[in-house]
C-alpha cells in the first residue's frame, strides 16, 4: 500500500504537469459551439423546472472560459444574475480549505501528519489525543459517524459549544480506518491553522488564495455575502413554484466546511487553479498532494455501534 500511494502520487503529479504544459496546446475548434449548445440546454432545463436563476462556468485549459448566467437572484423582485453575482458555495467551500492547508504545509507553516491535539489542547485527554491527525480532518477520516452534530449547526448553538460536545462523542472506528463525511470536525482545520500560524483562516484565505488569484467577488462569511444586493437567495419549492427564502447564518458557523461565497467569474478562475494554470499560487506539488488517496470509502461503515452513536447525536 505504501508503494501504491507513492505511485498514485507520481501519476497524479505527472498528469497535472502535462495538463499545464502549453507548448502544444491548441484551441478546440468545436469548443464554442459545444458550450453554447450546453448553455441553451441549461436555459431549457431551468425554464422547465421553473428555477429562478443560476450561473454556469465551463473551463478548458486550451479554450476561452464559458460563463453563462440565467434568470434572477430572487423569485420575488430579484435582479438579473451576472457573472459577478455571489452564490453560497456550501460544501464546495471545502475545496478551498484543502488547497490552503496543503499550501501552508508546503511552506512549513503546518504539519498535516501532526496530532490535532498538538494544535488544539482541548483534544488532550480525549480518545482522539494521539491518533487523530490533521489530515484526518481534511479527508473525512476522523472515525466519527457521518455528519456528526450537523443538527446543532442548524440550531442556535455557537461553534465552540458544538465542538465541546463533539469531544465527548465516541468514534465508530480508529482515525484513518473509515470514511464519514463531516462539517464540524472538518472545520477544526480553521482552529488548527490559527494555532499554527497565529493568523485566522479568513485572513489566509484572502491573502493566499482570493487576492493572488484575483477572485474579486469571493469571500468568507455571512456579512461579506450580503454587503450589496448582487447575491443569490436560497429558494424552496412548493407544489407549483419556487419561493425565495431567507439567507440563514447557521452553516456560516463552520466557515472552512461551508462558508465561502463566490461568483461564476471566481469559480472559472478556481477551476483553472485546480487544473494547474496558476502554479505560483497552487503548485503542481500542492495539487498532487491534495488529491492523493487517504481513506478507502465503503458504502456501509456505520454498523450497529455507529447506529447507536448516530441516534445519540440526533437526540442529544
Amino acid at each position: 500500500m505504501k508503494y501504491l500511494n507513492s505511485l498514485l502520487y507520481c501519476l497524479c503529479a505527472l498528469c497535472l504537469l502535462f495538463s499545464s504544459v502549453g507548448f502544444a496546446a491548441k484551441a478546440d475548434p468545436d469548443w464554442d459551439a459545444f458550450v453554447k449548445k450546453y448553455g441553451r440546454y441549461a436555459d431549457k432545463k431551468l425554464k422547465s423546472k421553473g428555477i429562478p436563476g443560476a450561473a454556469l462556468s465551463i473551463v478548458s485549459k486550451n479554450n476561452v472560459d464559458y460563463i453563462h448566467t440565467m434568470g434572477v437572484t430572487s423569485a420575488r423582485n430579484g435582479q438579473k444574475i451576472n457573472k459577478h453575482t455571489r452564490f453560497r458555495l456550501a460544501s464546495v467551500s471545502k475545496t478551498f480549505a484543502g488547497s490552503l492547508s496543503v499550501k501552508l504545509a508546503n511552506d512549513g507553516l503546518l504539519d498535516l501528519d501532526r496530532a490535532v491535539s498538538d494544535y488544539i489542547t482541548d483534544f488532550k485527554g480525549t480518545v482522539y489525543q494521539d491518533d487523530l491527525k490533521v489530515f484526518h480532518l481534511l479527508s473525512h477520516s476522523s472515525g466519527l459517524v457521518p455528519n456528526a452534530y450537523d443538527n446543532l449547526i442548524e440550531s442556535r448553538m455557537d461553534y465552540p459549544s458544538i465542538v465541546e460536545k463533539l469531544l465527548g462523542v465516541e468514534p465508530i472506528c480508529k482515525p484513518g480506518k473509515c470514511y464519514g463525511y463531516q462539517n464540524v470536525m472538518f472545520s477544526l482545520i480553521g482552529d488548527v491553522i490559527l494555532q499554527s500560524t497565529y493568523k485566522s483562516y479568513e485572513q489566509w484565505l484572502q491573502e493566499a488564495i482570493f487576492e493572488p488569484l484575483k477572485m474579486s467577488d469571493a469571500s468568507l462569511g455571512f456579512e461579506a455575502m450580503v454587503h450589496n444586493k448582487n447575491y443569490a437567495l436560497p429558494h424552496v419549492r412548493s407544489k407549483k413554484r419556487w419561493y425565495s427564502a431567507k439567507l440563514k447564518k447557521n452553516y456560516y458557523k463552520v466557515g472552512p466546511a461551508a462558508g465561502v461565497n463566490a461568483s461564476a467569474s471566481d469559480m472559472a478562475i478556481w477551476l483553472r487553479a485546480q487544473l494547474g494554470q496558476y502554479p505560483d499560487v497552487l503548485s503542481l506539488d500542492i495539487l498532487a498532494k491534495q488529491t492523493r488517496p487517504y481513506t478507502h470509502t465503503k458504502k456501509k461503515c456505520i454498523g450497529e455501534y455507529g447506529k447507536n452513536t448516530l441516534m445519540k447525536l440526533i437526540t442529544d
